[in-house]
């Protein structure tokens, strides 16, 4: 699962250019977050308020209080700005339960795929 959040924060910094949101990048951003939610924990908002305070450098009190912080989900501050920059514009957590059903199916897709590449062996 790791790989695939590090694949997601590689192709994500490409969004800072523009305002404008694609229903791609909306649909990208909600599946990461999902993503990050399996990996690190706590809820969706918290994880959305940790990529608000991400958008910046971080002050040493600030890392202190939240660990997380120092997760490299949180070091792209593009990919921050632009989820921050979702979250406020209400573009996030809308039908959560398809990005949801979407997250599943690629993490089942990725074990059986495990899988059969461990039985051929």
């Amino acid at each position: 699962m790791k790989k695939t959040l590090i694949t997601i924060l590689s192709i994500f910094p490409a969004l800072v250019i523009g305002k404008t949101f694609t229903k791609e990048d909306i649909s990208n951003a909600n599946k990461y977050l999902i993503y990050e939610n399996l990996e690190l924990g706590g809820t969706l908002p918290e994880i959305i308020g940790l990529h608000c305070l991400s958008a910046k450098a971080h002050s040493k009190p600030l890392l202190d209080n939240y660990p997380k912080l120092k997760e490299q989900a949180f070091a792209i501050q593009g990919v921050n700005k632009n989820i921050c920059q979702m979250a406020m514009d209400g573009l996030l957590l809308d039908n959560m339960e398809k990005y949801i059903s979407e997250v599943e199916a690629e993490l089942e897709s990725k074990v059986s795929d495990k899988s059969e590449k461990n039985s051929e062996q």
